[in-house]
């Protein structure tokens, strides 16, 4: 795949903060890769520009290491497209935006039948989008799609090896 240099570089970057979260939380370095490279249009977004912030966390259960960071976001809210301002949590760095990402996922209750799947990351994005995770009906395809087309798969971990 032949695919734009910066892309590689953004995946090469992520590899192993996501590879940590893994680690910690079991949340599979494949699906955080393509949840961030999603949500944060490949690090370009404001919200990661400036806060770091690769997943759009927002600051409900309070700040984020470098405090809150005022952002406009598109929800798809009642079969409508809408635009809100909301308080998102900030980071230093990726790393952290990543072990947060995972931390979210595994201590929230809402998302007990996705953990259950960790060994099985197209199972685990399924479930974590039925629990809710995202407004976009169309967002388990969207990740899917860069976890395939990037073969992000090879990042996950082996837990057996543990």
């Amino acid at each position: 795949d032949n695919a734009n240099p910066a892309h590689w570089g953004f995946i090469q970057g992520a590899i192993e903060p996501a590879q940590d979260s893994q680690r910690e939380t079991g949340v599979p370095a494949s699906v955080t890769i393509a949840q961030a490279i999603h949500e944060s249009a490949w690090g370009g977004s404001r919200l990661t520009r400036e806060g770091n912030n690769y997943f759009g966390i927002k600051a409900t259960s309070g700040p984020g290491p470098r405090g809150v960071i005022n952002a406009r976001t598109w929800e798809h809210l009642d079969g409508e497209n809408v635009t809100v301002t909301d308080a998102f949590r900030a980071y230093n760095n990726m790393a952290e935006s990543f072990i947060d990402h995972g931390r979210f996922l595994l201590e929230n209750k809402r998302y007990a039948a996705a953990m259950a799947k960790i060994d099985d990351a197209r199972a685990f994005i399924r479930l974590v989008a039925q629990a809710g995770y995202a407004t976009d009906p169309n967002y388990v395809r969207k990740v899917l799609a860069y976890m395939d087309r990037y073969n992000l798969y090879q990042y996950d971990l082996d837990r057996s090896a543990d």
